[in-house]
């Protein structure tokens, strides 16, 4: 994973759990300062774009980080095998088996505050979260810059680059969705 900027830690704190086992607000702060490229999120413009300018900063957005699947035991059956004619989970032992990390869920929920976003949707069994918030809170929040790009007469909001995450919350996220609006399909 990439480093990049790093935001100082204004109380110079570093350290760990409280007497009582919780983090401490310097903690949940420490966790925002170092920034670290989402793998497999860099993204060039589409062939033929243009950058016709910034995003509009103010435009409102939804985005939904994924989160990784739970570790496995060795009680569970292996993930390719679910849903097989031979290995069917009851909606419980697929929510016990398949559901967000608790942990995940919370350091999604302090990065959301960190960065004025709203939480709009929790979903832990899908492994999804949903938040708003403005385009350049959002760009703040994961270190990329939106633009209005141009192609074939249409426009769109998109980015280059890659999405970057405190490094503390990245282990536990594999994709965010929802910065740019770039057209998927073709017509035909």
């Amino acid at each position: 994973m990439a480093i990049v900027n790093s935001l100082a830690d204004p109380a110079g704190a570093t350290g760990g759990p409280n007497i009582d086992g919780r983090r401490c607000e310097a903690d949940r702060l420490d966790m925002h300062s170092r920034f670290v490229a989402l793998a497999g999120s860099e993204r060039r413009a589409a062939p033929g774009a243009r950058l016709v300018g910034p995003a509009d900063p103010d435009e409102q957005l939804e985005v939904t980080l994924v989160l990784r699947p739970p570790p496995r035991d060795g009680a569970d059956p292996p993930r390719d095998q679910v849903g097989a004619a031979s290995i069917r989970l009851t909606r419980a032992e697929f929510a016990r088996t398949e559901s967000a990390r608790p942990q995940d869920v919370e350091r999604a929920r302090a990065f959301a505050a960190e960065f004025g976003l709203r939480v709009i949707r929790i979903s832990p069994i899908e492994r999804t979260i949903a938040l708003a918030g403005s385009v350049g809170s959002c760009a703040r929040a994961f270190r990329v810059e939106l633009g209005q790009y141009e192609l074939g007469g249409a426009t769109y909001r998109g980015r280059e680059g890659s999405i970057h995450l405190p490094e503390a919350l990245a282990e536990g996220v594999i994709a965010v969705l929802g910065l740019d609006d770039r057209p998927a399909a073709e017509r035909r």
